[in-house]
């Protein structure tokens, strides 16, 4: 089955409680009034804008000229300010400065070709005029090598060039070594055919300015009239439409700054071109106006025959399967659906009362762990005999457009770690996505994670730390070589299993090096307050080093027994915060130095000042005793799977039903109850849950996260838990991921 099924107990057929009624048209109603609302109430403001403006055409144009200008003007900037971003994070990022000749610095610039397409070219310069040398090139397929003198005239500010005789533009940036540029070069296509705007018909032009001299024309190129330029030399305004006669013709035109680059974009039309580009809007206003009222005729008969009438069949079969209540309901089709509902979720409540519960081939046992945007569930895969674990979304918890980016955020998340094969990695074994519903099936550990060993036993021994350091370092070092940045290290994403295995999970909010700029522009943090590093905390960039120091907070965690995280968190409380040393208590530093050495290296506040990777760190640990930490981190978590039985099997007692009939039989692995119910964890316990708080960076809103192809930068990937407590703007929450629950 593709989708989520449950076969609910047989009963005897029962009449409707409710007689037809007039009512039941109710939800024909609403959905044809929904329809008309959002289909023509667009179309009828622009129409009654449109006839408003008729004894003004002037004006009106004057003000399309504006909105063209703004429009057009917004769109240059978001150009040069991506490439400005782009070349900011490359000068800031350590690995083309530090080894600016190094394999790892030569595929960073490819990266940023292969990340930003409209980028052809990146390279590294070191010198002033004469002696500049030129040290690394990426650059697209078909361009040619430009000239040196072109590159080392660059600027910080973006500038129109020509080469090969194709449009591009250029800036540099200086690195944090002194001396080392960084040049891009990027197609300058998007910015010429912003100046081609169609909507104000063919005898309008647009031009791109630097100050009054003319940069770029959309168009014949003619002269600016002076009323224009006047305006333009006024610093005081931003944007202004003016109107100006030439010869005896009437023309209107506006011009819009480029933030505070010294650009502006200015525009000049005929005004009867305009009043007739007006009164084209004006016809098409009435044409798309006549389309809507067809196509919500279309609509509700589609409606009707597609959803209302199947609706209703269902909702006849639902009251003689679930009979209603007494007074539940008015005799309409909304209130019933609700009656429904709410019979559907007591049904829910007591599981005993379903047979069986399937997603897909695989057979739901439990719910693991639940949040406000997803669950993970306990599975049994009956073709490969064995459990798993179950990541889904929430269907019904957002509206369709961030539902469909959240299937597909989960949907990226899982080819990322799917191509990451580490045994301390927790893996992935299959995706099933589909427009907006999306499930990933992962490994199933059993045990528990740090933060509930830690919360259930305190301090852990010196030895259990350094195996923690060794293996979570282990695995950092083969997402970092993969180019990914996990960005929510913490106790809670590290799975701990009976046989003392441990495993990295939740790469919900992980980023790919050529993503970073990107994920920056955007705003906002990725990560659990408290672990986040110091550096993305006050806006910098974040690296592999950030990895490190939240790592070196977690380790920070198990070995004082105090929690990092600080819920409730805002940006000034973390910036607060990122000022402040991680502590050790002066008796653990007495009693393990260089564990607490090793572990301070990886939390200093400056990342220059932390190992520079994974596996620079792992060869420190490599040196400390790990002797009997294995034995010791498999009984704390058996010592958790036991709570979690006996807790379990006390709940399948309690709601089983008078007489203990109706019990089904499940396969559960080794160390659960039998219980077959949806159960919270015990008081204490927590189920693996972390109570922090999880920020996510805004997800680029329309478009799906774009992953490198295998064989170029291989991704890695983690299947999140259904909870989170992850720190970023919406969509944030997830489901809880109990103790086990890959």
């Amino acid at each position: 089955m593709d989708d989520t099924t449950q076969r609910l107990p047989a009963a005897a057929k029962t009449k409707p409680l409710h007689k037809p009624t007039q009512q039941r048209n109710t939800l024909l109603r609403a959905t044809v009034a929904a329809l008309l609302a959002v289909a023509a109430l667009p179309f009828g403001l622009a129409a009654f804008q449109i006839y408003q403006a008729r004894e003004s055409m002037v004006n009106q144009a004057q003000q399309t000229h504006l909105i063209a200008a703004r429009a057009t003007a917004d769109r240059i900037d978001n150009e040069l300010q991506s490439l400005i971003n782009a070349a900011q994070a490359s000068a800031e990022n350590p690995l083309l400065y530090e080894d600016p000749q190094s394999d790892a610095s030569r595929e960073t610039l490819a990266g940023l070709l292969i990340g930003r397409s409209r980028i052809k070219l990146a390279a590294t310069l070191f010198g002033q005029a004469e002696a500049t040398q030129l040290i690394q090139m990426a650059r697209a397929p078909g361009l040619d090598p430009p000239d040196l003198d072109l590159l080392d005239q660059l600027g910080m500010r973006p500038t129109l060039l020509e080469v090969d005789r194709a449009p591009y533009v250029g800036l540099a940036r200086e690195t944090g070594r002194p001396g080392l540029r960084i040049a891009l070069l990027a197609d300058a296509q998007p910015l010429l055919a912003a100046l081609q705007p169609r909507e104000l018909g063919s005898s309008a032009e647009l031009y791109l300015l630097d100050g009054t001299r003319i940069e770029r024309a959309g168009g014949s190129g003619s002269a600016l009239p002076e009323a224009l330029l006047a305006a333009i030399r006024t610093a005081q305004i931003d944007a202004q439409a003016v109107r100006t006669e030439v010869d005896g013709v009437l023309t209107v035109g506006a011009f819009a700054r480029l933030g505070d680059s010294g650009r502006v974009v200015a525009s000049l039309q005929p005004a009867a071109d305009a009043e007739a580009a007006a009164a084209r809007m004006r016809r098409a206003a009435l044409i798309a106006l006549a389309a809507v009222g067809l196509m919500v005729a279309g609509l509700s008969l589609l409606a009707w025959r597609k959803v209302l009438q199947p609706l209703r069949g269902l909702l006849s079969l639902q009251r003689s399967v679930l009979p209603m209540s007494a007074g539940s309901g008015s005799g309409s089709d909304l209130a019933d659906l609700q009656a429904t509902f709410k019979q559907i979720q007591r049904y829910q409540r007591n599981r005993e009362a379903m047979k069986e519960v399937f997603l897909g081939r695989y057979k739901l046992l439990s719910t693991l762990g639940q949040g406000a945007m997803g669950s993970v569930f306990l599975a049994w895969d009956p073709r490969l005999k064995r459990h798993v674990a179950i990541k889904t979304i929430h269907l019904d918890s957002v509206d369709s457009a961030m539902q469909a980016a959240l299937a597909r955020t989960l949907e990226n998340e899982a080819v990322a770690v799917a191509n990451l094969q580490h045994p301390n990695i927790v893996a992935v074994y299959d995706l099933v996505a589909a427009g907006e519903f999306a499930f990933v099936v992962m490994e199933y550990v059993e045990g528990g994670n740090l933060r509930s060993v830690v919360s259930r036993n305190g301090a852990l021994e010196a030895s259990e730390v350094a195996l923690i350091a060794q293996l979570m370092l282990k695995a950092l070092d083969t997402a970092h070589r993969a180019g990914l940045l996990h960005l929510d290290i913490k106790p809670g994403n590290v799975l701990i299993s009976p046989q003392g295995e441990l495993k990295l999970t939740d790469f919900g909010v992980s980023a790919w090096r050529f993503e970073i700029p990107d994920l920056v522009a955007r705003g906002g943090l990725a990560g659990t307050p408290g672990f986040i590093a110091p550096e993305y905390v006050n806006g910098a960039a974040p690296s592999e080093r950030s990895d490190l120091f939240s790592l070196g907070k977690l380790l920070v965690e198990c070995l004082t027994g105090a929690a990092q995280h600080l819920p409730g968190a805002n940006t000034g409380d973390m910036q607060r915060a990122a000022q402040v040393p991680s502590f050790i208590p002066e008796r653990v530093l007495k009693q393990q130095p260089e564990l607490c050495q090793a572990i301070l290296a990886l939390c200093a506040l400056d990342p220059l000042k932390r190992p520079s990777s994974a596996a620079e760190s792992l060869r420190v640990f490599a040196q400390l005793n790990t002797e009997g930490a294995e034995d010791l981190l498999a009984k704390r978590a058996q010592a958790l799977g036991d709570e979690q039985q006996a807790f379990e099997a006390e709940a399948a007692a309690t709601s089983a039903p008078p007489g203990g009939a109706g019990t089904t039989t499940r396969p559960l692995p080794s160390g659960r109850a039998s219980s077959t119910a949806a159960t919270l964890p015990p008081p204490g316990l927590s189920a693996g849950v972390s109570g922090d708080a999880t920020t996510r960076p805004p997800p680029a809103a329309a478009d799906a996260v774009t992953r490198p192809p295998p064989g170029q930068i291989r991704p890695s990937e983690q299947q999140r838990d259904g909870r989170d407590d992850t720190t970023r703007p919406p969509p944030t929450a997830k489901s809880g991921q109990p103790g086990g629950a890959a």
